[in-house]
């Protein structure tokens, strides 16, 4: 990917794109978004964990939970983790920066998930067509956000 455009020999398709088909924000991260917020919530609800933590044990978490703060961000984290960056069925283990905005629901809401779902999409392109050499000659479960580029 350079510059928002992600392209091979058969398809190009850009942030701006992205944005437009999404309705996503897709601004440019905020300054230090990789610091942003911390793992209290999820120390608090995970035993102390702060990494490792799947998708499965979020989905199991959320079935014993009753509605309060605590529960819409388990519900914002499992959207996120399940939806915005997707994973294969091999590694479910939820990304720190996932674990980390959710304990702030306001700078979730602000962040621009277009910008982060068409990078991580991207990132997901290049590496399937590393693997097979640009050429996809059989089947392969994609791991991202790649609702919008079935759409083209």
């Amino acid at each position: 990917m350079s510059g928002g455009l992600w392209s091979t020999g058969f398809l190009s398709y850009s942030l701006w794109e992205h944005g437009l088909i999404s309705g996503l924000n897709c601004r440019e991260y905020p300054e230090n978004h990789t610091d942003l917020e911390s793992l209290y919530f999820v120390k608090r609800l995970f035993n102390g964990r702060e990494s490792g933590i799947k998708l499965s044990k979020v989905e199991k978490q959320l079935t014993t939970m009753i509605a309060c703060e605590d529960r819409l961000k388990m519900d914002v984290l499992y959207f996120l983790a399940s939806m915005m960056k997707t994973y294969s069925k091999s590694s479910e283990v939820i990304e720190p920066f996932l674990l980390r905005i959710v304990d702030n629901l306001k700078e979730c809401k602000k962040f621009p998930w277009g910008r982060y779902t068409f990078e991580d999409s991207s990132h997901e392109l290049e590496h399937m067509f590393e693997m097979f050499k640009g050429e996809v000659r059989k089947s392969w479960t994609f791991p991202g956000f790649i609702a919008l580029l079935e759409v083209i």
